[in-house]
């Protein structure tokens, strides 16, 4: 007899760094039908690593993560495991290792376990406190020296360090909206990329759902702000800016028009949003912030055609 399929629902995960004060942290949304292979990448964005290294998850004393013949520890792939296979209570807590030799160790929490909200994008990071440590600085007591020696200049390793860092890095930084910009923008890769064990990425398509899309397009205007307000070093151009837009899933309306003014009633939303993203000191953005600027600053394109691409189904192979 068939079995029914579960159905999908929403983890809300905290995952922490261990054996680093203070706490370096991010709390954030999955769906439940996810394969541990697609966590890992959604735990590198959120964080920011770099996705250079190996990994495993240990759940129930059973390992997933990427089979390596330097490694004789038995573990299975990750891309055959879905998250609701292991996971299935709240206050469950897991276990996800990154860099076998820097050996980051972060403790995952499942806090709530949630009904799909309507309209609701996923993945999607609630909140979080501090800068992911950099790629290959040597673990927790490698991190714990770098930051001393950043804090003084007088250091004889000071400008080694900072070199190596590229000039400076802030440990207390933590931008939301970039994470999740970073999470829009993987989203289409992750369901079109082909998983590690498999010969090829997997899609279904599914039909056209009834919703639109709103794309933020930046005008003439915003650029010249910008560049008047930034380091000459920067060289923006219309390009840049435009290559990657804020997008919204918005409802369908008889007309652009009309979807038009459903994103200009929450314009000032979209307007601080756009200004955080490219230039962080408020002390420099426009006083008013209009609803005539941002028509000024901004272009709103509608497009109706929408498809629903989803990877839990397979219906033909590329």
């Amino acid at each position: 007899m068939a079995t029914k399929k579960q159905s999908v629902l929403i983890y809300q995960m905290k995952a922490a760094l261990t054996d680093i004060e203070p706490p370096i942290w991010r709390r954030f949304l999955v769906v439940s039908d996810i394969t541990l292979y697609k966590l890992h990448l959604i735990l590198q964005t959120v964080f920011g690593w770099e996705n250079y290294h190996l990994y495993e998850f240990t759940i129930d004393n059973e390992f997933y993560g990427e089979p390596d013949d330097e490694y004789e520890q038995d573990i299975n792939r990750a891309s055959r495991f879905t998250l609701n296979q292991v996971i299935h209570t709240e206050k469950q807590e897991f276990l996800y290792i990154y860099d076998y030799g820097d050996n980051w160790e972060h403790r995952i929490v499942v806090e709530k376990i949630l009904p799909v909200e309507q309209n609701a994008i996923y993945p999607f990071c609630l909140a979080g406190e501090r800068a992911c440590p950099p790629e290959d600085c040597g673990g927790v007591t490698g991190y714990m020296d770098m930051l001393e020696i950043i804090s003084d200049p007088e250091h004889e390793e000071y400008k080694h360090i900072t070199a190596w860092l590229g000039g400076s890095f802030d440990p207390e930084r933590f931008d939301l909206i970039s994470i999740n910009k970073e999470l829009v923008r993987h989203r289409h890769e992750w369901r079109s990329m082909a998983l590690p064990g498999m010969d090829s990425p997997q899609m279904t398509i599914r039909p056209a759902i009834d919703r639109s899309i709103a794309i933020i397009k930046f005008k003439l205007p915003f650029l010249e702000w910008l560049n008047s307000v930034s380091d000459d070093s920067m060289n923006i151009t219309m390009d840049v800016l435009n290559s990657d837009c804020a997008i919204f899933l918005i409802p369908e309306f008889d007309s652009k028009e009309e979807a038009i003014r459903f994103i200009e009633g929450f314009y000032r939303e979209v307007f601080e949003m756009e200004l955080d993203s490219w230039h962080r000191d408020r002390s420099v953005w426009p006083k008013r912030r209009s609803l005539k600027l941002f028509r000024e600053w901004f272009g709103i394109e509608i497009h109706s055609m929408v498809m629903d691409a989803l990877d839990e189904e397979i219906e033909k192979e590329w």
